[in-house]
């Protein structure tokens, strides 16, 4: 089954057609909005283009999907007309032919377009009947391409649709039917795809890119100079994923800014340079790309890195902080003890000093004697006075026990 690519014309710096109030990028991003419910209705797999992106970086982003034409995949754009006229118009890549799948593409969308919703039908085109000569945005993209017309922001019917927000939901109901429609009855009978549409011998001259810097389409905005063809790509990078998840949310330049800028603080704790702002706006990243990319890039492989070293230092100072907390509580025990053996080295001075004094009293050792130099008196062998009445000898252990009678 082809998938789709599907884009909403211009940027809100290069709006295309401009009448009155009414801005062309405006309502086709306003239609691709109402378009996407619709898709999932029909559960058509698709992805949206990102909003704003200039038309090289455009092209950039459909060939890096990995959709192409080989595979019948499909691309759209959507436009609205000026000129006057109403109704729907479409165009497609390469010359009128019989075997151009791109024309039979455009004139599927066109017709079941203009069934659904009872617009005239402008009929479509060949890129070359185009003013440009060419449109880059269908001959680069390598995919079925088509762009749809939707209406003229110059008629004044048409105008009262376009400023009706229901008008331009049915309208989008419309266009996600008439892909469907194309899907489901066109595509299947359109075997052995061409890699190449026919192309006249005097192809009309594509512009080259540095003579149409700041054009958001091949359509209104008119260069002055052209160029022979000349394609700016050369290796299509990897497909996306095509899941919802995967698919671009439709935001605008300074949306898509401001998810950038989420996505670098949450993912690597800063903000983006001006260099990677500029280049990941160009690209319409995703924010699930975004992600990934950051993810899987060298800067937060060195945070991981860092935030392992950091974990190791961080248990090694837990570590030395148990330690010297143990050894604060060890201080506190050792002062304590410290504080109670000096209150028992003062109670034994203190002891010590009372039986000093009380051996002096006694005249067992001399004052201010030690207790190892302590000799008991005995009487002199001739008396040199009265005698006493005999009276029991004193000992050393009843001096003792006189002292400790506290």
């Amino acid at each position: 089954m082809p998938r789709l690519l599907i884009s909403a014309a211009h940027t809100l710096e290069n709006p295309g057609e401009v009448y009155g109030e009414l801005r062309e990028a405006d309502i086709t991003r306003k239609l691709l909005k109402f378009i996407i419910p619709y898709l999932d209705v029909h559960k058509i797999e698709f992805q949206a283009v990102p909003l704003d992106l200039q038309l090289l970086k455009r092209i950039d982003w459909i060939r890096d999907t990995g959709y192409s034409k080989d595979q019948g995949d499909i691309f759209l754009e959507i436009h609205v007309n000026d000129g006057g006229k109403r109704g729907i118009e479409g165009w497609f890549e390469g010359a009128a032919s019989a075997e151009n799948h791109s024309q039979k593409f455009a004139d599927s969308i066109v017709t079941s377009l203009c069934k659904y919703t009872g617009y005239q039908n402008q009929g479509v085109k060949s890129e070359y009947e185009h003013d440009l000569g060419s449109l880059i945005i269908l001959n680069q993209s390598n995919i079925l391409s088509t762009a749809v017309e939707c209406l003229y922001i110059d008629n004044p019917e048409d105008i009262a649709i376009l400023k009706d927000d229901s008008k331009l939901e049915e309208l989008a109901k419309a266009i996600a039917n008439s892909i469907n429609d194309y899907i489901v009855n066109v595509a299947p009978t359109l075997n052995n795809l061409p890699k190449g549409l026919p192309v006249p011998n005097l192809r009309a001259p594509t512009f080259q890119p540095q003579n149409y810097p700041n054009s958001t389409q091949g359509f209104n905005n008119r260069p002055n100079q052209f160029a022979p063809p000349q394609s700016p790509f050369t290796n299509p990078a990897p497909s996306f994923g095509n899941t919802a998840q995967n698919r671009p949310v439709l935001m605008d330049r300074d949306e898509r800014k401001e998810m950038i800028k989420k996505i670098f603080l949450k993912v690597l704790g800063k903000e983006p340079n001006q260099n990677d702002l500029n280049y990941h706006l160009n690209t319409g990243v995703t924010e699930v790309e975004l992600i990934k990319k950051l993810v899987e890039g060298e800067e937060h492989a060195k945070l991981l890195k860092d935030a392992l070293e950091f974990k190791e230092l961080n248990d090694k100072v837990s570590k030395l902080n148990a330690e010297i907390e143990q050894l604060k509580a060890n201080s506190v025990d050792g002062k304590v003890m410290q504080e109670s053996m000096n209150r028992l080295l003062e109670h034994k001075n203190m002891l010590i000093s009372r039986l000093h004094q009380e051996l002096a009293r006694n005249n067992i050792i001399v004052h201010g004697g030690h207790i190892d130099s302590m000799q008991l008196q005995t009487p002199s062998s001739t008396p040199t006075h009265i005698p006493l009445p005999f009276k029991k000898k004193r000992t050393f252990s009843d001096f003792l026990m006189d002292i400790f009678k506290l």
